[in-house]
């Protein structure tokens, strides 16, 4: 029998912003970019059935980031070089048993601390930081991607379970649940991260929605031995029609940060962070049109050979367009 390519489809974003960054001590920004908060992408995916009950699928990925120039002080200064990064490069097969992954995505911790119902993406946790310098004492937990070995089990009752090993000895777990209440929909997560030599984390979240369109969540993480630190979010928002707003605040202790300080040399810094945001987005009557513009006030107290407090504003406007 001739081969049959699996048959595939092309879906993604572009997710452009106008982001002003007032930095303490330094001089304001304002760049024309890819929105940090869920950059500009481009995907493959495809599946076809293999056998009795196993379907097989690919998924590739490509994060696109292209640099402009940024004015600072009312002058153009040069643009960096363009990035192209690979997001997922993964090969799985599903079936009742659940979904095993092979290749570079995100490993099983990947995306814990993110259960927000609001739809507001971009206020507090994974906010767009613009230029800010204190925004580094913010950092997100829960994993990331990694090339490696992922399985998914076969839902059971509200929840299931999610496992990887990825280069590097890294190892993690998550159990994601969620469902319908009646006057409430929730969802969550909780999970452990153990990425070999640096250092171990657990992390979790659980987001609620009301029938009344009010939504509120929390996260938290930790991490251990070798790079120390912890935060706790909170996010109250509000849906209605095909608006969502919401507000945000973020709270880290002991987060250790690498940074240049006014020269070429790296130095190590350790300090407590905060954010405290507003965000707001609009879904356009045309499906996957979306405009967005969030307020947010990072700052931090450096503990260990800092030199303060660091206060930075960022202000967000842009759109995102879904194909």
């Amino acid at each position: 029998m001739a081969a049959q390519a699996v048959d595939f489809t092309v879906s993604g974003h572009v997710n452009r912003a106008i982001v002003f960054t007032d930095v303490d001590g330094a001089s304001s920004t304002t760049k024309n970019k890819d929105n940090g908060s869920s950059g500009t992408r481009v995907r493959f995916t495809g599946s076809s059935d293999t056998m009795a009950g196993v379907t097989a699928a690919v998924n590739l990925e490509l994060g696109i980031n292209p640099k402009g120039k940024q004015k600072v002080n009312n002058k153009d200064e040069a643009a960096d070089d363009d990035d192209v990064t690979v997001r997922h490069s993964v090969v799985s097969f599903g079936g009742e048993f659940g979904t095993l992954k092979l290749g570079h995505t995100g490993e099983a911790a990947d995306g814990a601390t993110y259960s927000d119902k609001s739809g507001v993406f971009g206020v507090g946790h994974g906010q767009e930081a613009g230029d800010s310098t204190a925004a580094s004492y913010t950092p997100g937990m829960g994993g990331s991607r990694n090339a490696g070995v992922h399985f998914s089990s076969a839902s059971f009752g509200p929840a299931q379970l999610h496992v990887s090993a990825s280069d590097g000895d890294r190892f993690s777990a998550k159990i994601t649940f969620g469902g319908d209440a009646g006057v409430a929909s929730y969802g969550g997560a909780l999970a452990y991260l153990d990425t070999g030599d640096s250092y171990q984390e657990v992390a979790g979240s659980l987001g609620v929605k009301l029938a009344s369109g009010v939504t509120f969540s929390m996260a938290g993480a930790g991490r251990s031995d070798g790079k120390e630190g912890s935060f706790v979010q909170s996010t109250l928002g509000y849906v209605f029609g095909n608006n969502a707003v919401a507000v945000s605040w973020y709270g880290s202790s002991d987060v250790s940060v690498t940074r240049d300080k006014d020269t070429a040399d790296e130095m190590m810094y350790v300090g407590n962070g905060q954010a405290i945001g507003i965000g707001f987005k609009h879904t356009m009557p045309k499906a996957g049109v979306e405009i967005i513009a969030a307020v947010q006030q990072y700052s931090a107290d450096e503990t260990m050979e800092g030199d303060g407090d660091i206060d930075d504003t960022v202000a967000v406007v842009g759109a995102r367009i879904m194909f």
